[in-house]
């Protein structure tokens, strides 16, 4: 009897201390674990391994082992193999999971380290960058017990799409991707690459950011309007390219199927990426617009995101411009445009200090406190007087400074609403402090209606000023933050409240001075003490708008 206890005690600490940290190197061929005599069990073993159906070269994807319902094992062995029998990939150390370097390639394998009875088991495995690859099989070994294991259980092939678009970018390719200096870093979050085989041109769009489409259009401006655009959309069938025509700002408009400019060739959706191939003819005409590829040189843009409607793509939550039109015949790495211009970030820090702040705030002195210092004289002007027409010139100057840096930038005219908007305003500001200059005597009978043109003319430019900026916002190469929207409409809120609270105050004060005096001579309107602390209150919040915009446009937080 004591004999019989002695062998079970041995049996059970082999049983335990043969496979307690996972297999060795030893194994990776053969995949059979060293435990003495025993042989490996016939038949599947009694779990499931889960794989995807498909895997793109670069991805990670989790690689399930889980034991039948009832089931358990204490340890395992698993590695990939291509079409050639190759050791490839490399799966990711986490708690439990020890790797093993199998063809010396460092963390094919992945083993158990400890002896702990497991169900499940989730790993991660990474595939190999490269485009040679068109099938995987992983091989698995499962051990229960020391004398309990399978040897060499696989899965099906498991195809590899052959998609590597980064191959060929700058020598057969001219490729252009998101964010900055992606490509050359095979990191592209949305890519396209254009390969001119005379006559027709190749298109290959790739998103890895899990949106439900990408879109590349071809302009003659930075701007997303009238772009003519490839769309690689994932629907409920599959991926699927649509032609289509942005209108302005306002959206994108899917063209007939009469409108033959492009074939799609193939695409796939695995791992929340998306590709498609596309093929277009070299000489078009969209929307009345005449798109000759091998001659003409156009911006790329690219956009990606997640709403999908029946007839268009709908808000982009990334997107991007070349830096410059290219000619898509060429073999090229673009790059993206950036904000990160000293000129580009000049222009829009002058255009923000200009109608943001300075004349925010010299309208709001002229309009509200031309009575809150009637014996205060600066440089032998009123004081509201001075100060208004000191924000209003600096205004005036900043604008025009921003206008020829942009110019200086930029080296042609560019057509964008934010561009005819601005020279809209740009006219309006020399125009304003022109007028100025004529305006009759404070005795003329013409003098009130002097002011109320010059008041109008006044709002209505600081108003398309702000406007222009709200355009800027939704430029591509600007690289504004989304929610750059918000600060200005929360500007904007804050910029008429403040106009509410100044106009009521006014009007209390006129009513109180109206039943205490028979006067109307020029005395400060009652309630200047509050009126003038909201006024500091005013500029303040003012400033930090104007700091907080201008740290956001010139550091890019994108």
């Amino acid at each position: 009897m004591f004999r019989y206890l002695i062998l079970l005690v041995i049996l059970c600490v082999n049983n335990v201390l043969s496979f307690p940290q996972g297999a060795t190197t030893g194994t990776c061929n053969a995949m059979v674990p060293v435990h003495q005599s025993n042989v490996p069990q016939s038949g599947n073993p009694p779990i499931t391994l889960i794989v995807p159906d498909q895997i793109t070269a670069g991805s990670q994807i989790s690689v399930i082992i889980r034991a039948n319902p009832g089931q358990g094992f204490a340890g395992y062995k698993i590695l990939a193999r291509d079409q050639a029998n190759n050791f490839i990939g490399r799966f990711v150390e986490t708690d439990g999971v020890g790797l093993l370097n199998c063809g010396q390639l460092q963390g094919s394998a992945a083993t158990h380290t400890n002896a702990i009875v497991k169900t499940e088991v989730v790993l991660t495995w990474e595939a190999p960058q490269t485009s040679e690859i068109t099938s995987i099989t992983f091989f698995v070994t499962i051990v229960q017990t020391f004398a309990v294991f399978w040897v060499n259980y696989q899965t099906s092939s498991i195809i590899v799409p052959s998609y590597d678009v980064y191959q060929g970018c700058g020598v057969t390719k001219a490729c252009f991707g998101i964010p900055s200096f992606c490509v050359p870093n095979r990191s592209c979050e949305m890519l396209s690459a254009v390969t001119y085989d005379n006559p027709n041109f190749t298109f290959e769009l790739l998103s890895t950011a899990n949106h439900n489409y990408v879109a590349m259009g071809l302009s003659n401006s930075q701007s997303m309007g009238d772009s003519s655009v490839i769309e690689c959309v994932r629907l409920q069938a599959g991926i699927t390219s649509f032609k289509s025509w942005t209108i302005g700002i306002s959206g994108a408009q899917r063209l007939g199927t009469d409108a033959n400019i492009i074939d799609f060739v193939e695409g796939w959706d695995v791992d929340g990426r998306i590709y498609c191939k596309v093929q277009r003819i070299p000489e078009s005409v969209v929307s009345g617009v005449s798109f000759d590829l091998v001659n003409n040189n156009f911006y790329l843009l690219l956009a990606g995101g997640m709403a999908v409607g029946p007839n268009s793509v709908g808000m982009h939550s990334n997107e991007g411009t070349s830096h410059a039109r290219i000619l898509l015949t060429e073999p090229q790495i673009v790059d993206v445009e950036t904000a990160k211009n000293p000129l580009k970030l000049t222009h829009g820090a002058l255009m923000i200090i200009s109608w943001i702040g300075l004349s925010s705030i010299g309208i709001v002195i002229a309009r509200y406190f031309k009575k809150s210092w009637p014996d205060s004289k600066l440089c032998g002007k009123d004081l509201w007087f001075f100060w208004h027409m000191l924000c209003m010139a600096l205004t005036f100057v900043l604008t025009i400074a921003g206008f020829i840096t942009i110019f200086v930038y930029t080296g042609e005219w560019r057509t964008s609403a934010h561009a005819i908007m601005g020279c809209i305003v740009l006219v309006f500001t020399v125009i304003q402090p022109i007028g100025a200059l004529f305006r009759p005597d404070p005795n003329d009978v013409a003098r009130p209606l002097f002011n109320w043109f010059h008041k109008a003319f006044g709002t209505i430019t600081h108003l398309l000023a702000v406007i222009t900026i709200f355009f800027a916002v939704r430029f591509p190469r600007v690289g504004l933050p989304h929610y750059t929207l918000y600060i200005l409409a929360s500007f904007v809120a804050f910029y008429l409240l403040m106009h509410i609270i100044f106009m009521t105050i006014n009007i209390c004060g006129q009513m109180k001075r109206n039943k205490t005096s028979n006067s109307s001579s020029s005395k400060k309107l009652p309630y200047q003490v509050l009126q003038k602390t909201l006024l500091g209150l005013f500029i303040t919040v003012i400033i930090v708008f104007v700091v907080i915009l201008c740290v956001v446009f010139m550091l890019d937080f994108d």
